[in-house]
């Protein structure tokens, strides 16, 4: 549930895009 949360914020984008670096490619 906190990833949505992130996703909401403005940091989110940030992190989404170091999540996905890390291998989860759960938002592609």
């Amino acid at each position: 549930m906190d990833g949505v949360v992130i996703r909401a914020a403005p940091v989110g984008r940030e992190v989404c895009e170091r999540d996905t670096r890390r291998g989860s490619s759960s938002s592609s």
